[in-house]
């Protein structure tokens, strides 16, 4: 089970990959108050939230996503491209690409060399040929032309997923921001694939779910 608690809190949130968490805080002091903390604990620093999975802490900077706007989903972050990167060099190695990988970096280091045999200076390349580096060379990055909201969100979900840099993830203010079917639509994605979200809302909204599970401070 995994919950997570804030003195602030009347009780426990229960987080599941099979129902999402919609929290009601009316008051602007404790949404303040909530969010804040949740900030800084998602960056390294202290708060009041504890994260437990089956009763043991669990790193909240570690596992949690904060989503502060749905219109600022952060696709170039460091982290998410580095995992990516990484991920690239894996595969390159890999059987069914190792050969076009060894070609490709052969060929990079021949040109390489005769750039630097007609240039007047002496130079020196000290940066590894790899898939990482040739990608970041070409500004490796996400595609998200031409993706609605509710696409924009769900593939900011599955990266994180996918790349290991969250399990749980919080947004603030969502519902203004989707249609009831929308927001219907991206629960049911979000269930079929297992993603475990949590949205807080400064105030009560109809249920546009019957699996939501709804807290009001």
């Amino acid at each position: 089970m995994i919950t997570l608690m804030h003195p602030l809190l009347v009780s426990r949130v229960v987080l599941t990959q099979d129902t999402p968490t919609i929290l009601t805080v009316e008051h602007p002091d404790t949404l303040t108050s909530l969010v804040q903390d949740l900030h800084a604990q998602t960056n390294n620093e202290t708060g009041g939230f504890q994260l437990c999975e089956d009763l043991k802490p669990v790193n909240i900077a570690k596992e949690l996503s904060l989503v502060h706007s749905p219109f600022a989903l952060d696709f170039e972050q460091r982290k998410l491209l580095t995992r990516i990167q990484t991920d690239l060099n894996q595969l390159s190695m890999s059987p069914e690409h190792y050969q076009s990988t060894a070609t490709i970096q052969t060929a990079l280091q021949n040109y390489l060399h005769e750039l630097e045999c007609d240039y007047t200076i002496p130079l020196q390349w000290d940066v590894e040929i790899c898939a990482a580096n040739i990608a970041k060379a070409a500004n490796l990055s996400i595609m998200t032309d031409g993706l609605s909201l509710p696409e924009r969100i769900l593939l900011f979900l599955q990266a994180a997923t996918t790349l290991k840099l969250a399990r749980f993830f919080v947004f603030v203010h969502l519902r203004p921001f989707l249609t009831p079917k929308q927001l219907r639509d991206l629960f049911y994605e979000a269930r079929l694939k297992k993603y475990c979200l949590m949205l807080i809302e400064a105030k009560d909204m109809p249920r546009c779910d019957a699996a939501e599970r709804r807290l009001t401070l």
